[in-house]
């Protein structure tokens, strides 16, 4: 079903200059950025409930989350002590098309955020669960970045000048490096990354975070 995303806040991760996904608020910081403003200590699974309580360990200072609202399921995902959390809730489509009859954008914000908190917590994952090993990583040494585009990975950055790209695949990010020793690349306004990178091979892939982790197919 084609999603409908609302009350999308887009943040760079100003780190690693990276731009979030345009289809959901996309904030998931890595670790040790900042002391934490939540009290991340009171935290246990076993107490969410609701999205009101797994939203109390949410870090606006930190931005430590992602959210994304379709006309389904209400998804947000917290870093909590470098673990990540994933909510599910579900939506009731009346109740969706109930927030879109409001007109005003401030006053639909403002009910959808008391809606969603709401909801009650269909399941709680812990994503960081679903993180590959190094080992698993280490299979991609030898590979090619055309390999990488073939499987379905997508990049939100490359550096030319230590031959390394950020890139996503599933849930996750993932630093790669590239074995190469041509001429130094221009980063023209026309570079095509993959048809540049195609042949080149792959030296390292590291893990560097959340990509999309509101994506319910993985």
């Amino acid at each position: 079903m084609k999603k409908k995303i609302f009350s999308i806040l887009l943040i760079a991760l100003i780190s690693m200059g990276i731009v979030a996904c345009g289809n959901t608020t996309n904030s998931v910081s890595s670790a040790g950025e900042k002391k934490a403003s939540v009290d991340f200590s009171k935290f246990d699974p076993a107490n969410i409930k609701t999205m009101a309580d797994f939203l109390k360990f949410k870090d606006e200072e930190n931005y430590n989350f992602q959210t994304s609202t379709t006309e389904e399921n209400y998804v947000v995902v917290l870093n909590i002590n470098d673990t990540y959390y994933r909510a599910v809730a579900n939506l009731p489509h009346e109740v969706y098309d109930e927030l879109f009859s409001i007109e005003d954008f401030d006053e639909r914000e403002k009910k959808m955020a008391e809606v969603n908190a709401s909801l009650p917590v269909e399941r709680l994952e812990n994503l960081s669960e679903k993180i590959p090993q190094q080992s698993e990583l280490d299979k991609y040494i030898g590979k090619t970045c055309g390999d990488l585009e073939n499987e379905g990975w997508s990049y939100h950055y490359y550096n030319l000048q230590d031959m390394e790209a950020g890139m996503d695949y599933k849930l996750f990010s993932y630093i790669v490096k590239f074995d190469y020793d041509g001429p130094q690349m221009e980063n023209t306004d026309d570079f095509d990354f993959f048809k540049e990178f195609k042949d080149l091979k792959i030296k390292s892939v590291t893990f560097e975070g959340v990509g999309d982790a509101t994506n319910l197919e993985y």
